[in-house]
């Protein structure tokens, strides 16, 4: 019988090819081989490189076609801008070329000559040493990487993981709870606006604070969150004071302007509202007709359950509130912008699909008896309400039914929370 070799089968003939390469060029090292014949060796190294370059990125291109039609343009950067094991092995073929190259139209010899140690051979050796290494080593585990990086359960565990780990770190489970502002007095104010467009990419926090905390006679209050499009116009930092002087230096006030960082692009790496983002996409084009896979769209909705539910854990206070001057707020996310991004719209969608909204359903009650307080509560309620599954109706008996045992489920779960 034939045995059908895993992903882990493979990493382990990986690795003991690995080994047997490094045993044997030691061995063809100790025995000091005569390398006049390998001098066309960097030719054939350059040579090759550039087919293998130019064949993976041909599949590259080919990956990342398929993937602007199975998930979402937005998800194309996971295969090389944010994968950077690809980019590394990229940026290691042509450091192979660019060397091979090099040390066929210079004479080494010529420059080293007074230096025994430094003669051709051991360039030649270094290139015989790194061409193998690329070929035989790095080439089939990049092949492997990105193999990995097309699959969609890969990337909708990526997203996760990189998603909660950002929660984790920004939202400890413990800390000081945050105290918001009373802006229910009416100050005189002035306002930093932007005058370009593009994603709020990075906030200058630490700066920030610097600056702030040299005008204890002003309350500045920071609009804009994390990853949302500031149009040109937009406040940014809105400073309040009940008897406002124009005293900030010019200097100062270019500064504050200088700590929103707009770009075209999300910041995936302290963005986690981008990853709900990318897993929604994902799990709304899982289910559209032309893709037609609802499975990892149900995989999706597991995940955004999971971050909902980390985010909802956590303390909500993030780190960089602990430490600010007390005339300096934040704005923002609240739990109600991460309930509403992770389950609404890809329910919108899925509204025909019985399974779609038997799963998104028990997640949300699943949530509700983790809920924390009662300002949690109140919003899966909300949520579980909006869905108004009443109005649904289906074709058959027999997903009637399931949404009438949803329905009856609901109302228990709403009676019970409210009840502790």
């Amino acid at each position: 019988m034939i045995k059908i070799l895993n992903h882990l089968d493979v990493r382990r003939i990986h690795r003991y090819l690995t080994w047997l390469v490094v045993i044997a060029l030691t061995i063809v090292y100790i025995n000091k081989p005569e390398l006049s014949h390998l001098e066309t060796y960097p030719s054939f190294i350059v040579n090759a490189c550039i087919t293998i370059i130019t064949l993976s990125f041909s599949a590259i291109l080919v990956a990342t076609v398929l993937a602007s039609a199975q998930f979402s343009p937005r998800i194309v950067r996971n295969f090389f801008v944010d994968n950077y094991t690809n980019q590394s092995i990229f940026y290691a073929f042509l450091l192979g070329i660019t060397y091979c190259t090099a040390i066929q139209l210079y004479d080494f010899d010529k420059y080293f000559k007074t230096k025994e140690l430094f003669k051709f051979d051991l360039f030649l050796i270094i290139a015989v040493v790194y061409g193998i290494v690329l070929l035989v080593i790095a080439l089939p585990y990049f092949v492997f990487n990105l193999i990995d990086s097309i699959n969609a359960a890969s990337i909708t565990n990526h997203i996760f993981e990189k998603t909660t780990k950002i929660i984790k770190e920004k939202y400890p489970l413990t800390g000081p709870a945050h105290q918001s502002w009373d802006m229910s007095e009416k100050m005189p104010a002035e306002t930093i606006i932007s005058t370009n467009v593009g994603f709020v990419f990075y906030i200058d926090e630490a700066k920030m604070v610097e600056i702030v905390e040299k005008y204890p006679q002003y309350k500045f209050e920071v609009k804009p969150v994390l990853g949302n499009f500031i149009s040109k116009g937009e406040p940014l930092l809105v400073i309040h004071s009940k008897n406002y002087r124009n005293d900030i230096s010019p200097l100062h006030w270019a500064e504050l302007k200088s700590c929103f960082h707009l770009a075209k692009f999300r910041n995936a790496s302290i963005d986690f509202m981008y990853g709900i983002r990318q897993l929604v996409d994902i799990g709304i084009k899982a289910i559209s007709p032309a893709v037609n896979d609802p499975t990892t769209c149900l995989n999706c909705l597991d995940y955004l359950g999971e971050i909902t539910l980390q985010f909802m854990i956590s303390n909500q206070s993030p780190r960089h509130k602990w430490a600010r001057p007390n005339n300096l707020n934040y704005s923002e996310i609240d739990f109600d912008n991460v309930v509403d991004l992770s389950f609404d719209q890809i329910y919108q969608w899925g509204r025909k699909d019985i399974v779609i909204i038997r799963h998104t359903t028990n997640i949300l009650l699943y949530l509700l008896s983790k809920a924390q307080d009662d300002v949690q509560k109140s919003v899966l309620i909300k949520q579980i309400q909006d869905m108004e599954l009443e109005s649904l109706d289906f074709e058959t008996k027999e997903f009637n039914g399931i949404r009438n045992a949803l329905i009856s489920k609901c109302q228990e779960a709403i009676i019970k929370s409210h009840s502790l």
